[in-house]
């Protein structure tokens, strides 16, 4: 998954490049297609990011804390009176 990702983002970047040098090269074009290439060069900046992002193993260790945490945090009232029910026992004893 992580090669599969590593490609992506090259394409993405390669692409990037091929449209960055057209513009370059082309500035006393015309402005609405100068302005038309700036827009695909920021569309393309945004999908490197959103790409980037992207986990790589869905057990990462910042998915698997976030799931813990969901799945934990309805259940601290019941451990936390669970763990006062068990004080309370030991130490009427």
């Amino acid at each position: 998954m992580k090669n599969a990702k590593e490609e992506l983002l090259s394409e993405i970047a390669k692409q990037f490049q091929i449209d960055y040098k057209r513009i370059h090269t082309s500035l006393s074009s015309d402005g609405r297609i100068l302005k038309k290439e700036a827009v695909k060069l920021q569309e393309l900046r945004s999908l490197y990011t959103l790409t980037n992002e992207f986990p790589v193993w869905p057990f990462d260790v910042t998915t698997f804390r976030q799931y813990l945490l969901s799945v934990v945090t309805p259940l601290l009232p019941l451990l936390l009176k669970l763990g006062e029910y068990y004080f309370k026992r030991m130490v009427v004893k």
